[in-house]
């Protein structure tokens, strides 16, 4: 265990907020505030995503990669000198079951399990379908944009609203045993 002198107040609460859940998402908006300014020949559009959401009501995960994936989109324009930020949670449809229950419904890969009934854990233990995240990494591929988690097939993202496609096979040919 670290030392208080290490592990005091304010690294705790720097690590609270770091892994709190994001809030006031979905976002879209201008950049108003920059120093300096964007190069003219700059223009262009950066894809980034991570876990960005660790409860659902009220059950805090049970690590930080169990996270549902936020998708964030930062787009620059020289020419004009503006800059524009989006972000969205990637709609999964496990993500929106669970957003319409406000409960964990689904298994993680790192311990987030839904809650328990008369069984017990057995109840979840032969459930081998886990959650899609989509919290790892987007690539655009194809002329498609994909959010990625290692055990699933990617989630084919709209790049311009960041809105859920749905899962993209590459016309069938990787398979997952996930419900369609």
């Amino acid at each position: 265990k670290p030392s208080a002198a290490v592990w005091n107040e304010e690294i705790k609460a720097a690590w609270t907020q770091a892994y709190a859940s994001a809030q006031g998402v979905p976002a879209n908006y201008d950049i108003d505030e920059i120093e300096g300014r964007i190069p003219s020949a700059l223009r262009g559009t950066v894809f980034r995503n991570g876990p960005g959401n660790f409860e659902r009501g009220g059950q805090r995960y049970e690590h930080v990669l169990d996270g549902d994936g936020l998708l964030c989109r930062w787009s620059l324009d020289g020419a004009t000198g503006r800059a524009r930020f989006a972000s969205r949670f990637v709609r999964t449809p496990e993500y929106a079951a669970e957003e319409a229950a406000d409960t964990v419904l689904h298994r993680n890969t790192f311990g987030t399990q839904p809650a328990s009934g008369p069984l017990g854990e057995l109840e979840n233990a032969f459930d081998l379908v886990l959650k899609n995240p989509a919290n790892t990494n987007v690539q655009s591929w194809g002329g498609k944009l994909l959010a990625l988690w290692e055990a699933a097939l990617p989630c084919r993202i709209d790049p311009d609203t960041l809105e859920y496609v749905g899962r993209e096979t590459f016309d069938g040919l990787p398979r997952d045993c996930a419900p369609s």
